[in-house]
């Protein structure tokens, strides 16, 4: 889940080729059980507005999220995700 990503405290870097951002933990997660060295794909707000800007670029109907219930900050469902994307596409 996103919050869990978040509660891991990785590093991330956006990756501007693949448009996608990249997570690496260079010690063991501040969740307690992600392990120094792992390194993991995944949608941040980077990766979301890349992903809209795209859309628009090619006058697509629009972008969605397939699972909201993953979109939560630290356990709480905040829909960060879900909401920026509605929000670049108005």
């Amino acid at each position: 889940m996103y919050s869990e990503v978040q509660r891991a405290g990785f590093t991330t870097h956006f990756d501007n080729e693949t448009q996608s951002d990249i997570g690496y933990l260079s010690s063991t997660g501040k969740d307690g059980y992600s392990p120094a060295g792992l390194w993991m794909s995944y949608l941040d707000k980077d990766g979301v507005t890349a992903i809209v800007d795209y859309a628009k670029s090619k006058k697509l109907a629009g972008a969605f999220s397939f699972d909201i219930s993953m979109d939560s900050n630290n356990g709480a469902f905040t829909y960060d995700l879900t909401s920026l994307i509605y929000q670049l596409e108005n």
